[in-house]
């Protein structure tokens, strides 16, 4: 590392495998041929959806099915997708919706 640099507590998004980054963003592409692009934004009443479609994924994940067959990406991707929305209405809206 330079040690001329000063990176202390700097954010390591350099340590996140790019395939996990492009992966997301091609689930966001999948569902801009679903809906309207930029309508994931619109967090108004979806926090429960999102919710559900997350765990969803995950149980299918957990129970040996990897690929969604409607997108045939894996199932964690549309996972992280959710976890994605649900972060942005709670940076939005505070604790968003679940309290």
């Amino acid at each position: 590392m330079d040690k001329n640099r000063d990176d202390d507590g700097k954010s390591r998004v350099d340590l996140i495998i790019p395939e996990f980054i492009t992966g997301i963003g091609d689930a966001l592409l999948f569902g801009t041929k679903k809906y309207p692009e930029g309508t994931w934004k619109d967090t108004t009443g979806k926090h429960d959806r999102n919710y559900g479609s997350c765990l969803r994924h995950l149980l299918s994940w957990r129970s040996g099915d990897t690929y969604d067959k409607e997108s045939g990406l894996n199932h964690l991707l549309h996972a992280a997708y959710n976890i994605m929305a649900l972060y942005y209405d709670d940076l939005q809206n505070g604790k968003g919706e679940h309290e």
